[in-house]
């Protein structure tokens, strides 16, 4: 899947591996993974609006470029081949996507060492900081492709 974070008119994509479904609060939501690192993190700490976008196979080869390729140099959509479209909440999502799933984040907590319950997580997935900041974002609406 690619995540999307929008703050104001900017925004930023990378693939998620890790993160989740489920009932939090009353609430649908999705959880989701990201390290202070990623240029996504700072869009993701300063706006609310996300998205998650789920792709056909043909496309893995646009999403492994999303996902090493940085957009602080700039624009990397069209070079990956698929398309941003604004969503009704303002979030962004992809015209080629097969699933959209629109959200605001309504929760996050930076992870530490202290966090773990079970050290060979950490062990494993952390060799060195920085940790990951855990997200939920309500989700809003689910969009499949016609």
């Amino acid at each position: 899947m690619l995540l999307t974070a929008k703050a104001g008119d900017r925004f930023n994509s990378m693939t998620v591996g890790w993160g989740g479904f489920g009932v939090m609060w009353g609430r649908p939501v999705v959880f989701y993974a990201v390290r202070p690192t990623r240029f996504t993190f700072a869009l993701a700490e300063e706006g609310r609006a996300v998205s998650f976008a789920a792709f056909p196979t043909s496309f893995s080869g646009a999403l492994s470029y999303l996902g090493t390729h940085s957009g602080r140099e700039g624009e990397k959509y069209s070079a990956a081949g698929i398309t941003p479209i604004e969503m009704p909440n303002g979030g962004i999502g992809f015209r080629e996507a097969s699933l959209i799933l629109t959200g605001r984040r309504i929760f996050s907590h930076p992870m530490g060492r202290e966090d773990f319950s079970d050290e060979n997580i950490e062990k494993k997935w952390y060799e060195k900081e920085p940790y990951h900041t855990l997200y939920a974002a309500e989700i809003e609406r689910i969009y499949l492709a016609e």
